[in-house]
């Protein structure tokens, strides 16, 4: 490990936004129209094993797994999509029915102060489509995964790590096992049963990529803080790639571009 610059001995830790979400899919044409014509979601690029669309700040990437990968095709996502406003969800859900996809109006049921449905791509992937004027208001349909649940051990040591290693910020907690984090965007909710809130959580590795500032100076403080890396850093081109592991054995992976 290298020894710290000395700007760096306050902290140098700043991960500062879910910046990609991985769901890992074959690349069969009836997944491709589940997400550009029945979600709609506007493509931004494809590239051998990737189709990644615009979410706002945030790209919900498509990835052709390799080798052990391919267990993650066909699992709860922990994804959550907001809808633009009232009255959307139904609509969504008609216009998957009318692709000739699984999704219904009687998946629909009440969450919050709205209502949530889950829905399947063709390679039985679960995303969540949320409707719920109360909950992430700043946040649209087109503007990014409203969250990325996460499924934890226990709660506690899961946000000592999330809290007090990696420093992230606290938005809420709606329940004594749930914890929302890193309001502002693409929110990080850790759950410790399991439910739904609202999508079923992910765990292993959770397909979430977020950017870091300042990379080396962050990933030596992480790795002194004792913080597990599932992949040590490694710089590709410009960017600086790492993945971490979290208490429960999830997995985040961690960009970053040195200045």
């Amino acid at each position: 490990m290298r020894v710290l610059p000395p700007a760096c001995h306050v902290s140098c830790v700043a991960i500062t936004q879910i910046q990609s979400v991985n769901l890992f899919v074959s690349e069969s044409d009836a997944v491709s129209r589940f997400y550009e014509d029945g979600l709609a979601l506007p493509l931004a690029r494809r590239a051998p094993g990737l189709t990644a669309f615009y979410t706002g700040d945030v790209q919900l990437n498509l990835v052709k797994p390799a080798g052990s990968d391919a267990a993650l095709v066909g699992r709860s996502t922990g994804v959550s999509l907001r809808m633009r406003g009232d009255g959307e969800l139904p609509q969504v859900l008609r216009r998957l029915e009318s692709k000739g996809f699984s999704a219904s109006e009687k998946d629909m049921v009440r969450w919050r102060n709205g209502a949530r449905a889950e829905v399947k791509d063709p390679d039985g992937n679960r995303i969540t489509l949320v409707e719920d004027p109360d909950w992430r208001s700043d946040l649209t349909f087109f503007e990014g995964p409203s969250s990325v649940c996460v499924r934890v051990k226990a709660l506690r040591p899961a946000l000592e790590f999330y809290l007090g290693m990696l420093e992230l910020t606290m938005d809420e907690q709606p329940d004594p096992s749930v914890a929302i984090l890193m309001p502002g965007g693409t929110q990080l909710v850790l759950t410790e049963r399991g439910q739904a809130f609202p999508a079923i959580p992910v765990e292993g590795e959770t397909g979430i990529c977020c950017t870091v500032e300042r990379p080396s100076g962050t990933f030596d403080e992480l790795q002194g803080r004792g913080v597990r890396f599932a992949q040590m850093p490694q710089l590709f081109g410009k960017t600086w790639v790492a993945s971490i592991r979290d208490p429960s054995g999830n997995v985040i992976t961690l960009l970053g571009n040195e200045d």
